[in-house]
Formats: structure tokens, C-alpha cells, sequence
């Protein structure tokens, strides 16, 4: 049965502040980076008082934080499912890849500010971005060991696996969601090109 918002249940009190919040950062994070974005213009972009930023936030790079973190966490979520549902290692690529170019294309501002930002986050905080990060290279590191030892793929280095993310990762910086090329048609390409690199050759 198709869940209305009538069905759902009530959002806690001031999520949608504590989400103006976050979209109005992450537009001024993404377009004049962290350190270019003081918080009396953030206020003054998501319309909220001081009192009510600093009652959801300790701070402005607590902000920087939950930008950082959420799209990471949430393609480990994804990935995780993908990697472990048992279909071929070349599938799974396919559709890993096509997950995460789709949403860079719907969330490409946030994913350039935790690209470009995360690095000004306080150690313990940047700690936690780059353990759930390792956590979603780890699900491609999955697949390709799969597609390794059921003879589908050659064998690829940790390295390697960087070097492929990082090919569709810094897609945020020249992709154009709504231009002539869709983000699942760059993943498709992208995944041509992998594939003809790693794919076990009949004759081998």
C-alpha cells in the first residue's frame, strides 16, 4: 500500500529549521567554500535567528560535519545491499556505479563541499568522515574481490579501487545533471571503461 504523508509520522519539532539549516550551508559551502561562508550570512540565508542556529549546531563546522557525513553514510547503506545480493561481480559494478553518479547528480552540491571541505573538520569529526568512507570503498573492494576469485575480474589493488572512485567522485566537478548526457549514462560509460580494463579476456 502507497504510504501517504497523512500515514506518516509527525517530523520531530524544528527539523524543518535544523534542514533550512543545512540546504542554505550547503548552497554557500558549495558555491564560496567553507571558509568563505561567515555564519551572519548563513543565518541570514536560511532565515533563522542565532539563538535557533546555535540550538541545533554548536557550530558552524558542526554544519560542515553533517553535510560531510550524510551522503557518505548514505551510499554505504546502498552499497552494502548491492554488494552482498549475490548477482555477478560485472553487475554489481554496473549498479554500484550507477547508484553513486545518480546521486552526485541529485546531490551534487553536497557532495562538493564534502569533497573539497572536509578536510577543515576538527580530527575527531573528520576521523568519523573518513571511517564511513573506507566503509563504502570497502563494498567496491567486495565486488571486485568477487569478480577476482570467480575468474570475472583480474585482480585489482586497494590502490586501483581509489583510482575508480576517485573517477566518478570528481565527476562533481564538471557534471551537468540536467545536460545531454545523464548521470546514468557517464556511470554506463565509466563502467565501460573499467570493465574493459579488469575483465578476465576468454583467451587468458
Amino acid at each position: 500500500m502507497t504510504r501517504t504523508a497523512a500515514d506518516s509520522p509527525p517530523k520531530p519539532r524544528g527539523a524543518a529549521t535544523r534542514q533550512r539549516i543545512v540546504t542554505a550551508a550547503t548552497e554557500l559551502f558549495s558555491a564560496r567554500g567553507y571558509h568563505g561562508t561567515g555564519v551572519a550570512e548563513l543565518l541570514e540565508v536560511a532565515q533563522v535567528s542565532r539563538g535557533s542556529f546555535y540550538h541545533h549546531f554548536d557550530d558552524k563546522e558542526a554544519v560542515l560535519y553533517e553535510i560531510s557525513l550524510v551522503p557518505v553514510e548514505n551510499m554505504c547503506i546502498v552499497s552494502s545491499r548491492i554488494a552482498a545480493d549475490g548477482t555477478p561481480a560485472t553487475e554489481r559494478i554496473r549498479r554500484l556505479a550507477a547508484v553513486l553518479v545518480e546521486d552526485i547528480g541529485v546531490h551534487q552540491a553536497q557532495w562538493r563541499v564534502f569533497l573539497r571541505d572536509f578536510e577543515y573538520l576538527s580530527e575527531d569529526r573528520r576521523a568519523a568522515v573518513l571511517a564511513a568512507r573506507d566503509r563504502f570503498e570497502s563494498y567496491w573492494e567486495q565486488v571486485l574481490d568477487a569478480g577476482y576469485r570467480s575468474g570475472e575480474f583480474r585482480e585489482i589493488s586497494k590502490l586501483r579501487v581509489k583510482g575508480i572512485l576517485g573517477m566518478f567522485n570528481f565527476s562533481v566537478l564538471w557534471m551537468d545533471p540536467v545536460g545531454p548526457v545523464s548521470p546514468r549514462e557517464i556511470a554506463e560509460d565509466f563502467v565501460e571503461l573499467i570493465l574493459a580494463g579488469i575483465c578476465v579476456d576468454a583467451s587468458e
